[in-house]
């Protein structure tokens, strides 16, 4: 070894403790910039770990995820050990190129089972997280085919994918029938408990209807006007179930004659408030048509149109000498919709046609010689008074109850045959609901 070679290995092994004395004297100043830049270094990579659970990363590539958590974890560990800046530099680096790489498998599972996501998140959208255990199963099977997608499983991704789809297809139409529907279903079973089989099994019909129709649209059209209509009735029915449910029970606890003397008690107040004379030696039906035809003149004598938009009463019985009736559709609007509940009909003003629409029809009882019919027909019979020589066309699609309805104002003679017609196409009306009625007042057809 040539002798200047020799002196600086000497020299070197002299300097080195006094060289590692410096250095471990100094070493809380050196450490104390490294705890402070700590959590600065380790931002970046919790920041995208928190990005990527927002983009549901951890779903849609878990295992690369998890790969990316634990390296986060020895991240956060070099820290609390204290370990040296090059260390936890090369640590936060690992995590974020393995974060970047679980990112980038992600995206090719979304561009891989896109259908599969749009129905999830349609779903979610609708409220499927609150159906509890048929959501839950449906993301169970979700993770999966997303696990098995991410780690290029192409057979069980071709096998899964489309059952899972049509699974969040099936929670979304629950939850859309819930949000719509779940009053309905409770006070339905609460109804059947209460014993609606026995005591009103007529309205138990009707109200099982009403709840089908709804439940029918809801799966063609959950957003449109009509199903919103539909369900308000099945609910309007639901309830109106209960109620007669629970006041049928009353009755067939009390004696016949009991039941006869309170329905005679409440004709006989409504007729004194129209200032009929003692009717209780008729039949309940005659005097019924009595109240009814008091109440027609009373609709029809001359009110001022500022009164019928404020909803009061100028007029009493007898006082009509002289007055024409109002017949143009705006003027009679206002009373046309008064006639119907809300529940039961829609009632809205086209120029100056006013038309009906209903999202169920109570079909017309009885024959020719006894008229009797539906209180939903006696009010449209009672609408259509309102008009002086209406034309009236009839649209929908429950072709034999527009024929019936058609026949039972021409018995009644609210309308001739020149008056009402039956549209031939969908233009005329809403084709998809049962029944529309389209008032022509006289006037805008001159």
């Amino acid at each position: 070894m040539p002798k200047s070679s020799f002196c600086l290995n000497r020299i070197s092994l002299l300097l080195f403790p006094i060289f590692w004395v410096g250095c471990a004297s100094h070493a809380p100043r050196q450490n104390a910039p490294f705890a402070s830049r700590a959590a600065e270094d380790l931002r970046p990579l919790k920041e995208e770990m928190e990005r990527a659970r927002t983009e549901q990363v951890d779903i849609l590539a878990p295992v690369a995820f998890e790969r990316a958590l634990r390296l986060e974890k020895n991240a956060e560990a070099a820290v609390t050990q204290g370990l040296s800046e090059p260390e936890l530099f090369h640590r936060v680096s690992e995590g974020r190129v393995q974060i970047k790489e679980a990112s980038s498998q992600a995206q090719k599972v979304r561009e891989e089972i896109r259908d599969v996501l749009e129905a999830r998140s349609t779903a979610l959208s609708a409220g499927a997280a609150e159906t509890g255990g048929l959501y839950a199963q449906a993301d169970r099977d979700f993770r999966e085919l997303a696990r098995a997608a991410s780690q290029g499983d192409e057979t069980k991704v071709a096998m899964q994918r489309n059952s899972v789809r049509l699974e969040f297809e099936s929670v979304k139409s629950q939850a859309v029938r819930d949000s719509h529907l779940g009053a309905a279903t409770e006070v339905l079973q609460q109804a059947l408990k209460e014993g609606a089989k026995k005591y009103a099994p007529q309205t138990l019909t009707v109200a099982m209807r009403a709840f089908q129709a709804a439940g029918e649209a809801l799966t063609r059209e959950p957003y449109s006007s009509t199903t919103q209509s539909l369900c308000e009735r099945a609910v309007f029915e639901a309830n109106r179930l209960l109620s007669l449910t629970r006041e049928s029970r009353s009755f067939a606890q009390s004696k016949s004659e009991d039941t006869a003397l309170w329905v005679e008690r409440n004709l006989t107040q409504v007729a004194g408030e129209l200032s009929l004379a003692d009717q209780r030696d008729k039949t309940f039906a005659a005097q019924w048509d009595q109240i009814g035809q008091r109440a027609e003149k009373l609709r029809t004598n001359s009110v001022p149109s500022s009164s019928l938009a404020q909803g009061t009463a100028t007029d009493a019985v007898g006082t009509s000498s002289g007055s024409t009736p109002l017949d143009e559709g705006g003027s009679n609007f206002a009373r046309v919709r008064a006639v119907f509940e809300s529940e039961t009909a829609e009632v809205r003003q086209e120029g100056e046609a006013v038309v009906i629409q209903f999202p169920t029809i109570e079909k017309s009882e009885g024959d020719e010689k006894t008229n009797r019919a539906s209180s939903q027909w006696l009010s449209i019979d009672r609408a259509i008074r309102l008009f002086t020589q209406p034309e009236v066309v009839l649209a929908g699609k429950d072709q034999e109850a527009m024929v019936a309805l058609k026949q039972f104002l021409l018995r009644r003679k609210t309308l001739t045959t020149d008056q009402i017609r039956i549209a031939q196409n969908s233009n005329q009306g809403d084709s998809l609901s049962p029944l529309s009625i389209r008032v022509i007042p006289a006037t805008a057809r001159r």
